[in-house]
């Protein structure tokens, strides 16, 4: 265990002391430690796969408390994430599944898992390549002991996306409606918009421009924290709703590498 403290005054007339540190270790929940692996460790980019995550304890020991819970880390962009079955020892058990912020919290029934192995299926999305599941396990009765499952080899706990590191191309996978009708009826009243983007964090921008290349809207992301970029647009400018014809949408992402632009035809129609 290494400790590193910093000690930080506002006043130049005060220094500030350390007088003690203490650090409380609980018995692990499994003695002998947890093994993980995934599979598939390849996975098609922005589509909602099924994935198996096998946790395994190395050794049994009859004085380990044993866990009851299990949370696995998602990847961004992972909140339709759901739990698809739970086995342990190989035979399917009543487990349920919640999402947790960015992590999936898989609740076991009794009995207390000490020696067996639990399988977790679930389904999210991936769109980073290697995309890295984490894993914990909790017992119920201990709510602040915390055990982490390593990989039972070097990037077992990895799943690779070949089409997110292919080519340069940084938006992908993009649909939108073609025509729509905000004419306030309820039917077709926004446009929509959503694509994926790779290979880089940064924020893309969207703009909505006449065909005489006037900017009328700039649209705002709708999950600005995951890869799948969500738009909608109502057909209004500054100004109020803009007339009927066909217009620009402009999307442009940057990157270290440089910058990808991509640009769509949109009808506005009463």
């Amino acid at each position: 265990l290494q400790a590193r403290v910093a000690l930080i005054s506002d006043d130049p007339e005060v220094f500030p002391k350390l007088r003690s540190l203490t650090f409380v270790a609980s018995d692990p929940l499994i003695s002998s430690g947890l093994n993980g692996v995934v599979f598939p460790r390849e996975a098609a980019l922005d589509s909602l796969m099924e994935f198996r995550y096998t946790i395994k304890p190395e050794a049994f020991d009859g004085g380990d408390a044993g866990f009851d819970r299990v949370m696995i880390a998602l990847p961004p962009g992972g909140a339709g994430a759901e739990l698809v079955r739970t086995t342990v020892r190989g035979v399917e058990v009543a487990a349920t599944g919640m999402l947790l912020g960015d992590s999936l919290l898989v609740e076991l029934p009794p009995p207390l898992v000490r020696r067996d192995s639990v399988e977790i299926t679930f389904a999210t999305r991936v769109y980073e390549s290697p995309t890295v599941f984490e894993s914990f396990v909790f017992n119920s009765d201990e709510a602040d002991n915390t055990q982490g499952v390593l990989p039972v080899a070097f990037g077992a706990n990895q799943v690779f996306v070949p089409d997110a590191v292919a080519g340069g191309i940084l938006v992908r996978n993009l649909a939108h409606d073609e025509i729509f009708t905000p004419n306030g009826d309820g039917a077709n009243d926004l446009y929509r918009l959503s694509f994926t983007v790779v290979k880089t964090e940064k924020q893309p921008r969207v703009r909505v421009f006449s065909l005489d290349g006037v900017q009328v809207a700039e649209l705002a992301n709708g999950n600005p924290q995951g890869n799948q970029a969500q738009y909608a647009w109502d057909g209004t400018a500054a100004s109020g709703a803009v007339p009927p014809g066909v217009y620009l949408v402009h999307i442009s992402v940057s990157a270290d590498a440089g910058e990808d632009a991509v640009q769509k035809l949109v009808h506005v129609a009463y």
